[in-house]
């Protein structure tokens, strides 16, 4: 079981920075997330927040009672004299290997539990740690199961405006209901959820807006192969890790898929029933997932990763009375019904399959194409070599593991 973790920021209107602080950290044996929501706004917010999450992930990480935790916390945070609050809210959560969870929450709205697609009350405990009173539970995660954080800028949103109270949890909870329900990408839950908030808001944010949506769900493996190793007794140790490899399998460019359906005993067959748009049509192999050109798939790719369409469709609540929690006269909620999505050319596929998965393994390929380097410069400054450099930079960048294994 992955954790699949996405979360977004919004600071308040004339800040510079958010006055919420978010760290995740992956360990071998358990996954620590951290959400701190420093009084106030701005500079200042953002130090105390940043402070309180940094104990809190380090002490955590070295498996310190959550009470020493938070004893540690409340000992180096001062309190507002004028207003006599903790200078900074906080939830944390630590999930072990097998979906063991401990919760703690002070002064955060509530964590938002979903199971089956349904909402779930946690059974919490009220502690008293010091000065502080905390909410604590622990539970067990499994496949399937989604939580949601959030910092008061979302029970907050329009608070004063569109909506006087707030957006307020009861509603955001059944807001959260229908994107569970439909099974969406954490992602996606992520962005409705902000794209929400910020609608209440109506461009002008009130208050630091922090969000996290932790959905537990299989771990996904991608493994492509790109470009045919510079020794021909390489060519069978390539393509046999990419038949053994797990999850989905890919390989990118024309020599590379003769060399891996040869390696493989198998039929390389092009595929045009698919509309490749100003590309090479994409390939066909049995046991492979996806065959493309590669060069100039791959450059296509890399501009689509950002924008790429996941594998649902998008959920937009239209009926505002909804969204306020306010009665409504017919259904609390529509599903936006997109006109059928063009059909995808192969870099948007190879697009949508990197952008979800969690593991990427690329096989490196490194003989040198003529076409597309100069013989005389180095290997390293070739187009291919360059291109998936950057590939994984960019994946590495949207929090992926990226191995890349070279055949020279």
């Amino acid at each position: 079981m992955y954790l699949d973790v996405q979360y977004r920021q919004r600071q308040k209107a004339g800040e510079e920075l958010c006055g919420d602080s978010i760290a995740v950290h992956r360990g071998d044996d358990e996954t620590v997330l951290v959400l701190a929501d420093g009084l106030g706004s701005g500079v200042k917010a953002n130090i105390l927040a940043t402070l309180t999450q940094k104990i809190a992930l380090t002490l955590v990480k070295a498996h310190l009672p959550i009470e020493e935790v938070v004893e540690t916390i409340a000992a180096t945070l001062p309190t507002c004299k004028v207003r006599n609050l903790a200078y900074s809210t906080f939830t944390i959560i630590r999930t072990a290997a097998d979906g063991a969870t401990e919760l703690v929450e002070f002064d955060n709205p509530p964590v938002f539990f979903y199971r089956d697609g349904l909402l779930h009350d946690l059974p919490r405990q009220e502690r008293r740690v010091g000065a502080l009173t905390l909410q604590q539970t622990a539970f067990t995660l499994r496949e399937g199961d989604v939580l949601v954080v959030v910092s008061d800028g979302v029970t907050h949103a329009g608070i004063g405006g569109r909506e006087p109270l707030g957006w307020r949890w009861e509603p955001i909870a059944r807001h959260l209901e229908v994107l569970v329900s439909h099974d969406l990408e954490a992602e996606e839950v992520a962005d409705n959820l902000l794209e929400a908030a910020d609608g209440l808001y109506q461009g002008n944010v009130g208050d630091d807006t922090s969000l996290m949506v932790i959905k537990c769900r299989p771990y996904r493996e991608v493994t492509l192969a790109v470009g045919p190793p510079r020794q021909e007794r390489d060519d069978t140790v390539m393509a046999t890790r990419l038949a053994a490899a797990d999850g989905t399998k890919i390989v990118c460019g024309g020599t590379t898929a003769k060399l891996i359906a040869r390696e493989l005993n198998r039929t390389l067959e092009v595929d045009l029933s698919v509309d490749a748009r100003d590309m090479p049509p994409p390939g066909k192999i049995a046991g492979i997932d996806l065959v493309t050109e590669g060069v100039i798939t791959i450059m296509h790719a890399i501009d689509a990763l950002d924008a790429v369409r996941l594998h649902k469709p998008r959920v937009q609540v239209h009926d505002v009375h909804y969204l306020y929690g306010r009665p409504a006269k017919q259904a609390a909620f529509a599903l936006a019904r997109p006109a059928a999505p063009t059909p995808e050319n192969p870099a948007e596929t190879l697009a949508r399959y990197l952008r979800l998965a969690d593991r990427v393994t690329l096989l490196l390929g490194c003989a040198l194409n003529p076409a597309h380097q100069n013989p005389e410069l180095p290997m390293h400054l070739g187009l291919k070599f360059h291109l998936v450099d950057h590939l994984a930079q960019k994946l590495r960048a949207r929090g992926k593991t990226v191995e890349v294994v070279t055949y020279d």
